[in-house]
């Protein structure tokens, strides 16, 4: 149905520290009228803030009415990495590693 959701995406994640846990991650939902959908993303790496401040932007502005389809905007993918301000998070395997 139309409307606009902000919430996190519960990511299951378990090492020896955190046993059982989960890595939230934030999302936002905007659906309009019916149309196509479009997943946008930011935050792959923690130290770039650019992405994610324009999607959040994005997010705060566009209303329902605005959209036709669906908008699945997940402004920080590698939320560890982007609270780290990091290029990757040690729970992240996003990024290839450097050889």
């Amino acid at each position: 149905s139309p409307g606009k959701r902000v919430g996190d995406i519960r990511l299951k994640y378990s090492d020896n520290r955190t046993p059982l846990g989960y890595v939230p991650i934030p999302a936002g939902v905007i659906v309009g009228e019916p149309g196509p959908t479009v997943l946008l993303t930011g935050g792959v790496h923690g130290d770039e803030f650019e992405g994610p401040v324009a999607l959040l932007k994005l997010l705060r502005r566009v209303e329902p009415e605005h959209v036709r389809g669906r908008l699945i905007i997940l402004p920080a993918l590698n939320a560890p990495a982007v609270r780290a301000a990091s290029q990757r998070k040690q729970t992240s395997s996003l990024s290839a590693r450097p050889t």
